[in-house]
């Protein structure tokens, strides 16, 4: 049983719109494969609060002390310095035309873990060693659930000029969309340029699929450009603004298999509603319905919902 819930949804960016239905949203959130590892992050992050508990220090307390602590020993180093004062041109264009590749392959490419990694490309000294970001906490004494949240990371480093990190990925992907155009990429194929994410489409047909292949085989990796992750995926808008990503894994020459389906802009208050329609296709609960607003408690009115008992 989870003592704080209200840490865990923060740390680990769940939807839970009503404390006492938590079981059946944990539950709901676990029935798609994007959320298959969240009932062992429940017990891990319950065994945390157990250790921490033990030492008369609550899960807040604990994120506070490591925030300040891992904030004021990477403002130190001489890597953060080096970022600060590294040169930056213009900002390179954004772009974003997602809407005009349906029925495309996409491809994601993002940096991994991009504002720390940012920062280990000016570690002259690594003394930010040579892993990841859970390698570089454990190494501080950082338990590790409290690691392993996105969100913990995103706000240390939102101590620690975030603006600067921000046009120096942005340089980084830019640059990667150059040197896939010297290879040959087409123009038309770049979907999205912003500061975290670059995204490529390809027809939607066999010999898309290919060329999708051939791209991702030939990129290799560059001294200055941290690790990259690469998400193949399809898009479904659902309607303006919100779409629902379908992720596929590709292994050798063998067909695309379905990973998981994602929902991308679907304002919070409606998540679950549309994570039964479009994820699960499951019929709607009366649950699913509940959002707050001003702090009272609300629920949207559908036709399909089946009357109450």
């Amino acid at each position: 049983m989870l003592r704080d819930l209200e840490e865990f949804r923060r740390l680990f960016r769940l939807t839970i719109p009503v404390t006492e239905h938590a079981a059946y949203y944990l539950d709901t959130l676990a029935r798609s494969p994007e959320y298959e590892d969240l009932p062992a992050l429940a017990l891990r992050f319950a065994a945390f609060e157990d250790r921490l508990a033990a030492r008369g220090q609550s899960v807040g307390e604990y994120r506070q002390q490591q925030l300040v602590a891992l904030r004021d020993a990477l403002g130190k180093t001489p890597a953060f310095r080096r970022m600060c004062a590294a040169p930056v041109g213009p900002s390179p264009p954004t772009r974003s035309r997602l809407s005009e590749q349906a029925g495309a392959w996409l491809v994601s490419f993002d940096l991994r873990e991009a504002n720390f990694s940012v920062l280990k490309l000016h570690d002259d000294e690594r003394t930010l060693g040579d892993g990841t970001w859970a390698e570089f906490c454990a190494a501080r004494g950082v338990d590790p659930v409290l690691a392993e949240s996105k969100a913990f990371r995103q706000t240390v480093f939102g101590y620690l000029e975030p603006k600067k990190a921000q046009r120096l990925q942005h340089g980084l992907t830019a640059a990667l969309a150059d040197e896939l155009r010297r290879g040959g990429l087409e123009e038309r194929a770049i979907a999205t340029i912003s500061h975290d994410e670059l995204i490529l489409g390809f027809p939607g047909d066999d010999f898309g699929l290919a060329q999708l292949r051939a791209l991702l085989a030939g990129i290799a990796p560059a001294s200055r450009r941290p690790a990259l992750r690469a998400s193949v995926f399809r898009s479904t808008a659902l309607e303006p603004g919100v779409e629902l990503r379908s992720f596929y894994t590709l292994a050798d020459d063998a067909a695309p298999a379905l990973r998981h389906r994602a929902l991308v802009g679907v304002p919070g208050n409606l998540f679950y509603v549309y994570f039964k329609r479009h994820v699960l296709a499951a019929p709607l609960d009366r649950r699913d319905l509940y959002f707050r607003v001003e702090q009272r408690l609300a629920q949207w009115v559908v036709d399909e919902l089946p009357p109450a008992p």
